[in-house]
Protein backbone atom coordinates (compact mmCIF):
# COMPACT_ATOMS: atom_id res chain seq x y z
CA UNK A 1 0.00 0.00 0.00
CA UNK A 2 2.82 2.47 1.06
CA UNK A 3 4.64 1.65 -2.52
CA UNK A 4 1.55 3.03 -3.92
CA UNK A 5 1.04 5.77 -2.11
CA UNK A 6 4.00 6.69 -3.63
CA UNK A 7 3.46 6.19 -6.95
CA UNK A 8 0.79 7.63 -6.88
CA UNK A 9 2.37 11.06 -5.16
CA UNK A 10 5.05 10.84 -8.23
CA UNK A 11 2.51 11.79 -10.84
CA UNK A 12 1.59 15.22 -11.64
CA UNK A 13 -1.51 16.47 -11.49
CA UNK A 14 -2.34 16.01 -15.76
CA UNK A 15 -1.42 12.35 -14.96
CA UNK A 16 -3.44 11.72 -12.40
CA UNK A 17 -7.02 13.47 -14.15
CA UNK A 18 -5.59 11.17 -16.99
CA UNK A 19 -5.89 7.90 -14.83
CA UNK A 20 -9.17 9.27 -13.26
CA UNK A 21 -10.99 9.74 -16.59
CA UNK A 22 -9.60 6.50 -18.04
CA UNK A 23 -10.76 4.83 -14.57
CA UNK A 24 -14.45 6.64 -15.34
CA UNK A 25 -14.61 5.53 -18.85
CA UNK A 26 -13.93 1.85 -18.05
CA UNK A 27 -16.57 2.00 -14.89
CA UNK A 28 -19.23 2.88 -17.89
CA UNK A 29 -17.89 0.32 -20.44
CA UNK A 30 -18.55 -2.11 -17.76
CA UNK A 31 -22.04 -1.17 -16.53
CA UNK A 32 -23.17 -0.86 -19.86
CA UNK A 33 -21.62 -4.55 -20.43
CA UNK A 34 -23.84 -5.69 -17.78
CA UNK A 35 -26.91 -3.56 -18.63
CA UNK A 36 -27.13 -3.67 -22.76
CA UNK A 37 -30.21 -1.54 -23.92
CA UNK A 38 -32.15 -3.30 -26.56
CA UNK A 39 -33.55 -1.01 -28.68
CA UNK A 40 -32.60 -2.01 -31.47
CA UNK A 41 -34.72 -2.46 -34.74
CA UNK A 42 -34.19 -5.30 -37.34
CA UNK A 43 -36.64 -4.37 -40.66
CA UNK A 44 -37.91 -7.20 -41.97
CA UNK A 45 -36.75 -8.19 -45.15
CA UNK A 46 -39.90 -8.18 -46.89
CA UNK A 47 -40.78 -6.72 -51.02
CA UNK A 48 -43.33 -4.56 -52.41
CA UNK A 49 -45.31 -7.00 -54.28
CA UNK A 50 -47.98 -5.05 -56.61
CA UNK A 51 -48.15 -8.84 -58.98
CA UNK A 52 -51.54 -10.98 -58.78
CA UNK A 53 -51.88 -13.28 -55.41
CA UNK A 54 -54.74 -14.98 -54.01
CA UNK A 55 -54.37 -13.73 -50.90
CA UNK A 56 -53.59 -9.81 -50.56
CA UNK A 57 -53.16 -7.37 -47.29
CA UNK A 58 -54.30 -3.62 -47.85
CA UNK A 59 -53.06 -0.95 -45.49
CA UNK A 60 -55.30 2.57 -44.86
CA UNK A 61 -53.83 5.46 -42.72
CA UNK A 62 -55.91 8.90 -42.34
CA UNK A 63 -54.74 11.51 -40.20
CA UNK A 64 -56.69 13.44 -37.54
CA UNK A 65 -56.94 17.12 -36.65
CA UNK A 66 -58.87 17.94 -33.52
CA UNK A 67 -58.92 21.55 -32.41
CA UNK A 68 -58.00 21.19 -28.07
CA UNK A 69 -57.75 24.93 -26.28
CA UNK A 70 -56.90 26.41 -29.37
CA UNK A 71 -54.14 23.89 -29.84
CA UNK A 72 -54.15 21.12 -32.66
CA UNK A 73 -53.64 17.72 -32.05
CA UNK A 74 -53.25 15.01 -33.98
CA UNK A 75 -53.86 11.00 -34.28
CA UNK A 76 -53.81 8.29 -37.24
CA UNK A 77 -56.54 6.39 -37.64
CA UNK A 78 -55.14 2.74 -39.26
CA UNK A 79 -57.30 0.12 -41.02
CA UNK A 80 -55.51 -3.15 -42.59
CA UNK A 81 -57.51 -5.43 -44.75
CA UNK A 82 -56.84 -9.22 -45.92
CA UNK A 83 -58.76 -10.17 -48.68
CA UNK A 84 -58.50 -12.78 -51.11
CA UNK A 85 -59.93 -13.41 -55.19
CA UNK A 86 -61.11 -16.44 -57.11
CA UNK A 87 -58.78 -15.33 -59.91
CA UNK A 88 -56.81 -12.57 -61.67
CA UNK A 89 -60.37 -11.60 -63.18
CA UNK A 90 -62.28 -12.56 -60.78
CA UNK A 91 -62.70 -10.58 -57.37
CA UNK A 92 -64.93 -12.89 -55.65
CA UNK A 93 -63.98 -13.76 -52.23
CA UNK A 94 -62.78 -17.03 -51.87
CA UNK A 95 -63.42 -17.48 -48.08
CA UNK A 96 -60.11 -18.25 -47.18
CA UNK A 97 -58.78 -18.93 -43.76
CA UNK A 98 -56.39 -17.42 -42.04
CA UNK A 99 -54.00 -18.79 -39.45
CA UNK A 100 -52.16 -15.60 -38.39
CA UNK A 101 -51.59 -12.14 -38.94
CA UNK A 102 -48.91 -10.10 -38.19
CA UNK A 103 -48.63 -6.22 -38.82
CA UNK A 104 -46.30 -3.75 -37.19
CA UNK A 105 -45.08 -0.47 -38.78
CA UNK A 106 -41.82 1.49 -38.86
CA UNK A 107 -42.60 4.93 -37.17
CA UNK A 108 -40.88 7.93 -38.26
CA UNK A 109 -39.23 8.50 -35.47
CA UNK A 110 -37.15 4.97 -35.98
CA UNK A 111 -39.22 2.59 -33.53
CA UNK A 112 -41.77 0.01 -34.30
CA UNK A 113 -45.13 -0.08 -33.42
CA UNK A 114 -46.93 -3.46 -33.09
CA UNK A 115 -50.79 -3.86 -34.51
CA UNK A 116 -53.26 -6.15 -33.63
CA UNK A 117 -52.89 -9.45 -34.60
CA UNK A 118 -55.20 -11.71 -36.04
CA UNK A 119 -55.86 -15.37 -35.48
CA UNK A 120 -58.39 -18.18 -36.72
CA UNK A 121 -60.62 -15.29 -38.86
CA UNK A 122 -61.52 -15.86 -42.35
CA UNK A 123 -61.38 -13.47 -45.28
CA UNK A 124 -62.68 -10.92 -46.20
CA UNK A 125 -61.02 -9.80 -42.37
CA UNK A 126 -60.48 -6.03 -41.13
CA UNK A 127 -59.28 -3.85 -37.99
CA UNK A 128 -58.84 -0.57 -37.43
CA UNK A 129 -56.13 0.92 -34.77
CA UNK A 130 -55.84 4.52 -33.18
CA UNK A 131 -52.71 6.06 -32.82
CA UNK A 132 -52.05 9.27 -30.95
CA UNK A 133 -49.49 12.17 -32.00
CA UNK A 134 -46.11 10.74 -32.22
CA UNK A 135 -46.32 7.77 -34.11
CA UNK A 136 -46.63 8.46 -37.80
CA UNK A 137 -45.59 5.75 -40.19
CA UNK A 138 -42.90 5.58 -42.22
CA UNK A 139 -43.22 1.79 -43.56
CA UNK A 140 -46.01 -0.76 -43.17
CA UNK A 141 -45.09 -4.66 -42.73
CA UNK A 142 -47.43 -7.35 -42.74
CA UNK A 143 -47.13 -11.42 -42.85
CA UNK A 144 -50.02 -14.06 -43.16
CA UNK A 145 -50.06 -17.49 -42.79
CA UNK A 146 -53.50 -18.83 -44.06
CA UNK A 147 -54.75 -21.96 -46.10
CA UNK A 148 -54.87 -21.55 -49.73
CA UNK A 149 -57.72 -23.00 -52.23
CA UNK A 150 -55.72 -26.42 -52.38
CA UNK A 151 -56.15 -26.62 -48.61
CA UNK A 152 -52.57 -25.86 -48.20
CA UNK A 153 -51.19 -23.87 -45.51
CA UNK A 154 -49.22 -21.59 -47.24
CA UNK A 155 -46.86 -17.51 -45.75
CA UNK A 156 -47.28 -14.13 -47.53
CA UNK A 157 -45.60 -11.55 -46.96
CA UNK A 158 -46.57 -7.78 -47.33
CA UNK A 159 -44.40 -4.12 -47.37
CA UNK A 160 -45.67 -0.71 -48.12
CA UNK A 161 -43.61 2.12 -47.81
CA UNK A 162 -45.41 5.69 -47.47
CA UNK A 163 -45.27 7.97 -49.82
CA UNK A 164 -42.49 10.99 -49.05
CA UNK A 165 -43.94 14.85 -48.54
CA UNK A 166 -44.01 16.10 -52.06
CA UNK A 167 -41.33 19.24 -52.17
CA UNK A 168 -43.62 21.11 -54.91
CA UNK A 169 -46.66 20.72 -56.58
CA UNK A 170 -45.18 21.70 -59.96
CA UNK A 171 -46.50 18.42 -61.54
CA UNK A 172 -49.95 18.21 -60.06
CA UNK A 173 -52.59 18.40 -62.40
CA UNK A 174 -56.54 18.84 -61.90
CA UNK A 175 -56.19 15.45 -64.26
CA UNK A 176 -57.85 12.48 -62.27
CA UNK A 177 -58.24 9.80 -64.15
CA UNK A 178 -56.47 6.91 -66.07
CA UNK A 179 -57.81 5.35 -69.57
CA UNK A 180 -56.38 2.13 -70.62
CA UNK A 181 -58.45 0.99 -73.18
CA UNK A 182 -62.40 0.51 -71.80
CA UNK A 183 -60.54 0.53 -68.53
CA UNK A 184 -61.05 3.59 -65.98
CA UNK A 185 -59.54 4.29 -62.71
CA UNK A 186 -60.48 7.51 -61.47
CA UNK A 187 -59.88 9.64 -58.11
CA UNK A 188 -62.54 12.02 -56.79
CA UNK A 189 -63.02 14.26 -53.96
CA UNK A 190 -65.90 16.54 -52.62
CA UNK A 191 -66.23 19.06 -49.87
CA UNK A 192 -69.19 19.98 -47.42
CA UNK A 193 -69.44 22.94 -45.22
CA UNK A 194 -70.00 21.71 -41.39
CA UNK A 195 -69.85 25.48 -39.62
CA UNK A 196 -66.34 27.00 -40.57
CA UNK A 197 -65.10 23.34 -40.92
CA UNK A 198 -65.05 21.08 -44.03
CA UNK A 199 -65.43 17.44 -44.20
CA UNK A 200 -63.94 16.38 -46.56
CA UNK A 201 -65.25 12.86 -48.83
CA UNK A 202 -62.56 11.20 -51.11
CA UNK A 203 -63.10 7.83 -53.10
CA UNK A 204 -61.27 5.34 -55.86
CA UNK A 205 -63.07 3.15 -58.28
CA UNK A 206 -62.23 1.53 -61.28
CA UNK A 207 -64.52 -0.42 -63.80
CA UNK A 208 -62.18 -3.84 -64.00
CA UNK A 209 -62.88 -6.68 -62.26
CA UNK A 210 -59.01 -7.64 -63.15
CA UNK A 211 -56.27 -7.63 -60.46
CA UNK A 212 -54.77 -4.36 -60.07
CA UNK A 213 -52.70 -3.34 -57.14
CA UNK A 214 -52.69 0.82 -56.21
CA UNK A 215 -50.89 2.93 -53.62
CA UNK A 216 -52.08 6.46 -53.43
CA UNK A 217 -51.24 9.22 -50.30
CA UNK A 218 -53.28 12.70 -50.39
CA UNK A 219 -51.69 15.75 -48.38
CA UNK A 220 -53.75 19.14 -47.40
CA UNK A 221 -52.41 21.91 -48.96
CA UNK A 222 -51.70 25.50 -46.43
CA UNK A 223 -52.47 28.83 -47.67
CA UNK A 224 -48.51 29.14 -47.17
CA UNK A 225 -47.48 25.71 -48.79
CA UNK A 226 -46.92 24.00 -46.39
CA UNK A 227 -48.09 19.70 -47.10
CA UNK A 228 -49.89 18.22 -44.17
CA UNK A 229 -50.73 14.57 -44.68
CA UNK A 230 -54.25 13.31 -44.81
CA UNK A 231 -55.46 9.95 -45.78
CA UNK A 232 -53.80 7.60 -48.41
CA UNK A 233 -54.36 3.58 -48.81
CA UNK A 234 -51.74 1.33 -49.83
CA UNK A 235 -52.01 -2.14 -51.61
CA UNK A 236 -55.45 -1.67 -52.51
CA UNK A 237 -56.94 -4.16 -54.96
CA UNK A 238 -60.84 -4.41 -54.31
CA UNK A 239 -62.86 -2.31 -57.08
CA UNK A 240 -63.52 1.58 -55.34
CA UNK A 241 -62.27 2.61 -51.80
CA UNK A 242 -63.59 5.91 -50.15
CA UNK A 243 -62.72 7.91 -46.72
CA UNK A 244 -65.94 9.63 -45.77
CA UNK A 245 -66.91 13.36 -43.74
CA UNK A 246 -63.00 13.41 -42.38
CA UNK A 247 -62.98 16.86 -40.99
CA UNK A 248 -60.42 19.61 -42.23
CA UNK A 249 -60.78 22.14 -39.78
CA UNK A 250 -60.84 26.07 -40.30
CA UNK A 251 -57.63 26.79 -38.58
CA UNK A 252 -55.46 25.18 -40.56
CA UNK A 253 -56.23 27.75 -43.62
CA UNK A 254 -56.25 24.70 -45.84
CA UNK A 255 -56.39 26.33 -49.86
CA UNK A 256 -55.82 22.89 -51.84
CA UNK A 257 -56.06 18.43 -51.41
CA UNK A 258 -52.89 17.20 -53.48
CA UNK A 259 -52.97 13.45 -54.49
CA UNK A 260 -50.24 11.21 -55.66
CA UNK A 261 -51.45 7.84 -56.58
CA UNK A 262 -49.93 4.55 -58.21
CA UNK A 263 -51.63 1.90 -60.41
CA UNK A 264 -49.92 -0.88 -61.05
CA UNK A 265 -52.28 -2.81 -64.08
CA UNK A 266 -51.59 -5.49 -66.33
CA UNK A 267 -48.22 -5.28 -66.36
CA UNK A 268 -47.85 -1.37 -66.09
CA UNK A 269 -47.41 0.75 -63.61
CA UNK A 270 -48.89 4.47 -64.00
CA UNK A 271 -48.29 7.05 -61.26
CA UNK A 272 -50.80 10.38 -61.80
CA UNK A 273 -50.53 13.70 -59.42
CA UNK A 274 -53.53 15.53 -58.99
CA UNK A 275 -54.43 18.95 -57.32
CA UNK A 276 -58.17 20.34 -56.03
CA UNK A 277 -58.30 23.47 -55.17
CA UNK A 278 -61.05 24.04 -52.20
CA UNK A 279 -62.72 26.82 -54.22
CA UNK A 280 -63.05 24.63 -57.33
CA UNK A 281 -64.58 21.40 -55.17
CA UNK A 282 -68.01 19.97 -55.64
CA UNK A 283 -70.01 18.61 -52.87
CA UNK A 284 -71.66 15.77 -54.74
CA UNK A 285 -69.45 12.77 -57.09
CA UNK A 286 -71.72 13.55 -59.92
CA UNK A 287 -70.56 17.20 -60.29
CA UNK A 288 -66.84 16.34 -61.03
CA UNK A 289 -65.92 15.99 -64.56
CA UNK A 290 -63.40 13.00 -64.98
CA UNK A 291 -60.39 14.64 -66.56
CA UNK A 292 -57.71 12.24 -68.18
CA UNK A 293 -54.15 12.68 -66.46
CA UNK A 294 -52.04 14.59 -68.79
CA UNK A 295 -48.58 13.84 -66.78
CA UNK A 296 -48.92 10.12 -66.76
CA UNK A 297 -45.80 8.28 -65.75
CA UNK A 298 -46.10 5.29 -67.67
CA UNK A 299 -43.73 2.22 -67.10
CA UNK A 300 -44.09 -1.48 -68.61
CA UNK A 301 -42.85 -3.66 -65.82
CA UNK A 302 -41.82 -6.33 -68.16
CA UNK A 303 -39.43 -3.47 -69.55
CA UNK A 304 -37.91 -2.49 -66.62
CA UNK A 305 -37.31 -6.30 -66.34
CA UNK A 306 -35.76 -6.91 -69.18
CA UNK A 307 -33.25 -4.08 -68.48
CA UNK A 308 -32.78 -4.93 -65.52
CA UNK A 309 -32.03 -8.90 -67.21
CA UNK A 310 -29.66 -6.99 -69.90
CA UNK A 311 -27.49 -4.88 -67.57
CA UNK A 312 -27.09 -8.18 -65.19
CA UNK A 313 -25.79 -10.12 -68.31
CA UNK A 314 -23.87 -7.15 -69.57
CA UNK A 315 -21.79 -6.59 -66.49
CA UNK A 316 -21.45 -10.72 -65.82
CA UNK A 317 -19.75 -10.80 -68.92
CA UNK A 318 -17.56 -7.73 -68.85
CA UNK A 319 -16.75 -9.41 -64.91
CA UNK A 320 -15.66 -12.73 -66.57
CA UNK A 321 -13.38 -11.10 -69.49
CA UNK A 322 -11.87 -8.59 -67.15
CA UNK A 323 -10.95 -11.57 -65.24
CA UNK A 324 -9.33 -13.46 -68.21
CA UNK A 325 -7.59 -11.12 -69.75
CA UNK A 326 -5.94 -10.19 -66.04
CA UNK A 327 -5.31 -13.68 -65.72
CA UNK A 328 -3.59 -14.12 -68.78
CA UNK A 329 -1.39 -10.91 -68.26
CA UNK A 330 -0.66 -12.63 -64.95
CA UNK A 331 0.73 -15.83 -66.40
CA UNK A 332 2.83 -14.08 -69.57
CA UNK A 333 4.38 -12.04 -66.74
CA UNK A 334 5.43 -15.61 -65.04
CA UNK A 335 6.15 -16.61 -67.88
CA UNK A 336 7.88 -13.42 -68.99
CA UNK A 337 10.13 -13.95 -65.13
CA UNK A 338 11.00 -17.63 -65.89
CA UNK A 339 12.56 -16.90 -68.92
CA UNK A 340 14.47 -13.72 -67.76
CA UNK A 341 15.81 -16.19 -64.65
Amino acid sequence: MKNIVKLIGKFNVATLMVVVFLYIACLVLVLIAINPKYSYYVEPSYEHNTGYSELSNSYQIVYKRILNNQKIEESYSIRTAINSRTSIDNKADLMLSIVKFQPELLQTNGQEYYLSEASNATTTWARTTSLGEGHEPKKYFGKVTYVDSNNTHQTKTFKEEMFETPKNLKDYTEGNAIYFGNVEFCYQVVANPDGDDQLITMRLYTTTQKYFHIDLQTWLVTADDKYLPFAGIYGYNNGSWSVANERVLKDLNIKAIACKFICYFEDQEYEVHNITNFGDMKTAFADIENIEASNIHAVSIKEVNKVIAYCAIGATIACITVTVILCAVKVKRNKNKENIA
